[in-house]
């Protein structure tokens, strides 16, 4: 089975969103996260839900689709991310846990998501996080792991309530991703395909970059028939580059990922 490759409009993080995406749509790819920081920028402007329509309509006539919206930074609004979400046809909007908060809190700010997505219907997929922050021994954070994630999926709503995978936050939780992906299971709804090479901080390298153990991913994602979007989130070794070698190197990871999701 091949996965739906995909990827995050951040990867042109100063670009305005649209000449965003039709760079990476330029490049080849069909399949996006829209960066929660283009998310605010749009939100912002004078006539957002005309803008947001219009968008769409690039998308129709390029031949790409936005699937997925990523939030949890840049403060928009609940009701307004659904409100988007919904005219661009989104499917999941990702969202962080409140890592310092109890199980009891997220799942009360949960329940406010659930209402929105059943009145939008879109659906609200929760990222893993990490324990570790420089510093900071024993610390622990409220979604880490997967039984946290599954807790708030079976006590909230599994009709418009999943998960985000994380690669590179799961590496330094040290987690086994295998088993982790295989207990998500069905719950599992999008991925944020990242590497890293350190346990000590998330480094967001990009896919095979790092020691991530991309083979037990794969065969998991496998083995639970997958539909979701295998998705380039994107770290600073791409946004690192300037714009044009940025293309370049876009443009192979592209042709990277397909040749090793076929073959893994």
């Amino acid at each position: 089975m091949l996965f739906k490759l995909g990827i995050m409009t951040g990867n042109f993080h100063e670009l305005e969103p649209e000449e965003a995406i039709r760079k990476l749509a330029k490049i080849g790819w069909k399949n996006f996260e829209l960066y929660s920081v283009h998310l605010a920028q749009l939100d912002k402007r004078e006539n957002p839900g005309k803008d947001f329509s219009k968008l769409r309509e690039l998308c129709e006539n390029l031949g790409v689709s936005i699937s997925v919206i990523h939030d949890s930074t840049q403060g928009v609004k609940s009701e307004r991310v659904m409100q988007w979400a919904r005219i661009l046809g989104v499917k999941w909007i990702v969202v962080h846990p409140l890592i310092e908060e109890t199980k009891e809190k997220n799942l009360e700010i949960l329940s406010g998501w659930v209402k929105l997505a059943h009145k939008f219907r879109a659906g609200v997929a929760i990222e893993n996080m990490h324990d570790c922050i420089q510093g900071v021994e024993g610390r622990r954070a409220f979604g880490a792991i997967p039984s946290e994630l599954l807790w708030l999926v079976q006590n909230s709503d599994p009709e418009v309530v999943g998960i985000c995978w994380d690669t590179c936050h799961a590496y330094v939780q040290k987690l086994n991703q295998y088993r982790a992906i295989k207990m998500l299971g069905k719950h599992l709804v999008h991925t944020h395909i990242n590497d890293n090479m350190l346990i000590s901080e998330e480094q967001h390298l990009t896919f095979l970059e790092g020691n991530v153990d991309w083979k037990g991913i794969i065969k998991a994602l496998r083995e639970i028939n997958y539909k979701g979007l295998f998705s380039i989130e994107g770290g600073w070794s791409i946004k690192r580059l300037p714009l044009s070698l940025r293309e370049i190197k876009l443009r192979y990871l592209l042709q990277l990922m397909k040749a090793a999701v076929e073959k893994m």
